[in-house]
């Protein structure tokens, strides 16, 4: 905090001298320190455990690029639809060119419709806001704290911004109509040249399709990863064991009087649950000089055995016999793997805690993901002690569990009448803590479900354009006894190879994104991207679009040729 706003040069000066200090400790480092207003700390690219939720830039641009990733095919395809209607409109503009019309004023008239359509989906969109706002917020971390109601500030950036959007979209419609000589307007001949669709068109096209294609696979891939991560064996039991935090209650006594209910199968303790994210970590060292960080658990009685983990080597009863000169415990390979980089020369199986706990390995376990499968597989230490641990996991084998539930309860609440009974499965809990796959599915269905809704304006706007520049081809084939399965090939086969194309491209851009990066960072230990989810998402993409195409075509090729040569 500054004295007064001419204090910032002695700030700076003060700062250049610890800079000069700093500098003789690490000589080989460049060190400087800045200074910024407490104001501008969050969001900042170049700072670490920073003040608030942490919605850094990067994630602000992730949103605005997936924003506009979404909004420019939307432009474009206004475009497109404004051209295709052309023949309905081109009457107008030449009465209007006729009548003394100005270029420009053909100009302002379509750039004035644009503007009003996007102020118009403005206001659409702040109304559907609100009742999205409380599901997105939900999908965000500490979202309490964000002030989320806009501000007259923000309602006119994004007034202008809609107003910008608007001229964007409307200016190259607005240059088409204003070229167009009134003659061939009021004849209805406004063909300008060429009426097939432009590689730009094509490319648009298939870019809309890749990107439809690439969410529609990333929504089915997160869904697999969930399906996983919820059925697979992480490496330990998780059916029918009812979790209960201790609280306040007696533990032993607690754990007493639960195993002499019959339905108990067996009872044991955790600090931590399996399968739940493991926050307590040990520092510790095997030689006296270098430090290995492990994820520690305290443990009680039988809990290997209740969970069915498997060891490698030793075994686990060992770690009851601890004392006070030397406490036994189980470890896993990952942290014999990090023991070993520390001690080449020789095996040890003792080490020091940061507290001076001396400490002798018994036991190994095999790896298994005792986290979520999102986190990798650190060196875990499992200690045994029931005063340290803090849940009650208890294996149950009940025909009526709501009734055994409620004489637990019972049980629970003689031995203190105060302390709360809160149990819930661990499946439940294994199931909580991948919450963020169902995160991302929902923002993946929602980009998908645009992404897909705008292409398929695309395609009918495409369709559309090309249908309505060949209404006089269609009616004579017709009269030449023409069918309508062969119009729709006609019709439908390039629009069918540009989905394929973009398909083609989105396939492997996808195995790369997803498989190789996305995934692998999600879910660490997952299935990766599999030939299942690429199939279903192209063969989901390929009917949505023949769909489309097929309500545009239809109205062309069942109608009545002489009207449509009449109408020509």
């Amino acid at each position: 905090m500054l004295d007064d706003p001419q204090s910032e040069d002695a700030l700076e000066n003060a700062l250049a001298q610890v800079n000069e200090v700093a500098a003789e400790f690490y000589p080989e480092n460049e060190i400087t320190l800045e200074y910024i207003n407490l104001e501008g700390v969050v969001p900042r690219w170049n700072i670490s455990q920073e003040l608030g939720i942490g919605w850094d830039m990067p994630t602000m641009i992730f949103f605005l690029v997936i924003g506009l990733l979404v909004l420019l095919p939307a432009v474009f395809n206004y475009t497109n639809m404004s051209i295709a209607r052309a023949l309905k409109r081109s009457k107008e503009i030449g009465v209007r060119k006729v009548l003394g019309a100005e270029k420009y004023q053909i100009k302002a008239q379509f750039i004035v419709e644009t503007v009003i359509l996007s102020v118009l989906s403005l206001i659409g969109s702040l109304l559907i806001l609100y009742p999205m706002k409380r599901e997105f917020l939900s999908l965000l971390t500490a979202a309490e704290v964000l002030a989320t109601d806009p501000s007259i500030i923000q309602i006119l950036t994004f007034l202008i911004f809609a107003i910008l959007v608007g001229i964007f979209a409307g200016i190259f419609p607005a240059q088409y109509f204003s070229r167009l000589n009134p003659i061939q307007t009021i004849k209805g001949e406004i063909r300008n040249g060429r009426s097939s669709i432009s590689g730009f068109k094509k490319g648009l096209f298939v870019f809309q399709f890749f990107l439809s294609l690439i969410f529609v696979i990333g929504v089915f891939a997160i869904a697999r990863q969930h399906t996983y991560a919820l059925n697979n064996n992480h490496g330990f039991a998780s059916e029918n064991i009812l979790t209960i935090p201790f609280g306040k209650i007696e533990k032993q006594v607690a754990l007493n009087e639960l195993s002499n209910h019959p339905d108990v199968k067996t009872i044991t303790t955790s600090s931590s649950l399996p399968g739940v994210q493991l926050s307590k970590k040990e520092l510790l060292t095997s030689n006296d000089l270098d430090t290995i960080e492990a994820k520690s658990v305290f443990i009680g009685n039988d809990f290997i055995e209740q969970m069915q983990m498997e060891l490698a080597w030793g075994e686990s009863t060992s770690i009851y016999e601890s004392n006070q000169s030397e406490e036994r415990v189980l470890v896993n390979r990952q942290f014999i793997s990090a023991l070993k980089v520390f001690n080449m020369q020789k095996d040890t199986l003792r080490f020091t805690l940061a507290d001076g706990t001396k400490c002798r390995i018994v036991g190994i376990l095999n790896d298994l993901n005792f986290e979520p499968l999102s986190e990798i597989i650190d060196p875990l230490v499992m200690r045994y002690s029931v005063e340290e641990s803090e849940f009650a996991l208890i294996t149950v084998s009940s025909d009526n569990i709501k009734g055994t539930i409620k004489q637990l309860e019972k049980i629970w609440l003689n031995v203190n009448q105060e302390a709360s009974f809160d149990p819930t499965f661990l499946d439940a809990e294994i199931e909580d803590a991948y919450y963020f796959l169902e995160v991302q599915m929902k923002f993946f269905t929602v980009l998908s479900t645009l992404a897909i809704s705008i292409s398929c304006l695309g395609l009918l706007g495409m369709v559309s354009y090309n249908t309505e520049n060949r209404t006089k081809e269609i009616a004579v084939r017709k009269i030449m006894g023409a069918t309508d399965g062969s119009l729709y090939y006609l019709l439908t086969k390039d629009f069918v190879r540009l989905i394929m194309i973009g398909a083609l491209i989105a396939v492997p851009v996808s195995y790369v994104f997803y498989d190789k990066l996305f995934l692998y960072y999600l879910i660490r230990y997952g299935t990766g991207l599999g030939l299942i989810e690429v199939i279903l998402s192209i063969f989901f993409l390929f009917f949505v679009g023949a769909v489309s195409i097929y309500w545009q075509t239809s109205k062309v090729t069942k109608a009545n040729p002489a009207t449509k040569l009449r109408y020509e």
